[in-house]
């Protein structure tokens, strides 16, 4: 008999084991050994222990406590449902992926290299299921769309359970590029330098590292827009009451958003834009006990307006070689020492350490599925004509710049007989001051349509 690779005998024996027939008609194929009723909504499997079993995969059952701990099975036994389950249910399905993960085989073709039987007494299901079995129940499980309510429940037990330190919360954007066929937004990605199809998400961690949540954004836009989406997610985990402060990088620099989260009651700390070029004098050591470690910098400490908001409090590191790392923030100085405020910043690259080791590892770059949802028609987005235009401006005002350079200001004024050089007589009859106005009136052209053209409109943009 013929076998296809990608329907072995494997996948034939799971759809008798796990989904046979009288599953939920009440014959004894759908009960279990207890007379529990498979279709019985909410049911999962009972654990199946061997009696003796011997692979490579046992090392991962030293991981049942921080299983445990994270309560990762509970929560997704309180908002996941397997019902015609004979087998494989939501707690051997949520143990395959995560021991998978951690086996790092993060994805779910990884399970065809599975020695199925030792990793089945690993997850309780007697053996593991095969690609087209996990395949099948992932999208059952997905058609749920229960994604957001069971990553809003995990974040809540972390944090009661105090597995997150909620006191200061680290916030960076991450890009998973797309390279298949659906249209998708153009996102900014940081590794290749250029705008490239993809999914942005926003991370949430705790200054160790560890992750609370993330937000996924529809379409593109930087993380000042995107904050108060991440402040609701963060409350709705942590609690309405709880005082936090977000650490973010400069794509966050926006006085509005430091307005903003100030008025919200919530500290934020971020790098200032651009060179303070502050004097030597201005600095003085300063000395701290960060995660039991003396801590000396050179500091200097002021405040400052950023586009008429603030003042915020400033603090400036100034390294050996002299450059000068300017920090923004709005705790006040007997909250937070500067030293401390220093070091709670520069902490941030942690978060980038979990991003490459999880993408190297675990598959974070990986899509899981290529499917798309339609995009929320009565979102407010920038509107693609406006930033059409605006790169339209930008061009003809970079040639305007070239030609004015070109020209010299001599010949931009009106000139007298017999006045003008060689030179200058030579460039105009080229028409080059005829081509400078036709840039102007095409400049103001533009200009006023801009002004005729909405900054945002509803719906996805095309």
């Amino acid at each position: 008999m013929a076998v296809d690779d990608d329907h072995d005998l494997a996948d034939d024996d799971d759809q008798a084991d796990d989904e046979g027939g009288g599953v939920g008609d009440g014959s004894a194929a759908g009960r279990d050994e207890g007379g529990v009723d498979a279709g019985e909504v909410g049911f999962d499997p009972p654990v199946v222990l061997p009696d003796k079993v011997v692979g490579d995969y046992m090392g991962l059952s030293l991981l049942y406590p921080a299983v445990a701990a994270l309560g990762l099975v509970e929560v997704a036994g309180a908002h996941y449902r397997l019902p015609r389950s004979e087998r494989f249910g939501v707690r051997a399905v949520t143990l395959t992926l995560l021991f998978l993960t951690l086996a790092g085989l993060p994805t779910v073709e990884a399970a065809k290299h599975l020695r199925r039987a030792a990793f089945g007494a690993v997850i309780g299901a007697g053996r593991a299921p095969a690609v087209k079995m996990l395949r099948r129940k992932l999208a059952e499980m997905a058609a749920q769309a229960r994604a957001g309510a069971f990553g809003a429940a995990l974040s809540r037990w972390w944090v009661q359970s105090g597995v997150i330190d909620t006191a200061y919360l680290y916030v960076d954007g991450h890009m998973q590029a797309y390279t298949g066929k659906r249209r998708l937004e153009k996102v900014w990605s940081t590794k290749r330098r250029m705008p490239l199809p993809g999914i942005h998400t926003y991370h949430v961690g705790d200054i160790t590292g560890r992750p609370l949540l993330f937000v996924t954004e529809q379409v593109s836009t930087n993380l000042a827009k995107a904050m108060p989406r991440i402040v609701a997610a963060i409350r709705e985990a942590i609690g309405q009451d709880r005082h936090f402060t977000i650490i973010f990088d400069r794509g966050g620099y926006d006085s509005k958003l430091f307005t903003w989260l100030d008025a919200q009651a919530i500290g934020f700390i971020t790098y200032q834009r651009g060179e303070p070029d502050l004097p030597a004098a201005a600095f003085a050591r300063r000395e701290t006990r960060f995660e039991g470690r003396r801590v000396r910098m050179q500091l200097a400490q002021d405040e400052v307006t950023i586009s008429g908001a603030g003042p915020w409090r400033r603090v400036v590191v100034r390294t050996p070689n002299r450059h000068q790392t300017p920090i923004l923030t709005n705790l006040p100085s007997n909250k937070v020492g500067p030293a401390r405020l220093a070091c709670l910043m520069f902490a941030r690259w942690r978060q980038e350490n979990v991003f490459k080791y999880m993408g190297e590892y675990h598959g974070l770059d990986q899509l899981v599925s290529y499917a798309a949802d339609p995009a929320d028609p009565n979102m407010r987005i920038a509107n693609p004509k406006r930033r059409r235009l605006d790169r339209d401006i930008t061009a003809q005002r970079r040639e305007l710049a070239k030609l004015k350079a070109e020209l010299g200001e001599v010949l931009l004024d009106e000139p007298r007989d017999g006045s003008r050089t060689a030179h200058g007589l030579k460039t105009t009859q080229k028409g080059a001051v005829k081509q400078l106005r036709d840039l102007e009136d095409d400049i103001d052209r533009l200009i006023a349509q801009r002004k005729q053209t909405p900054t945002h409109i509803t719906g996805p943009s095309r």
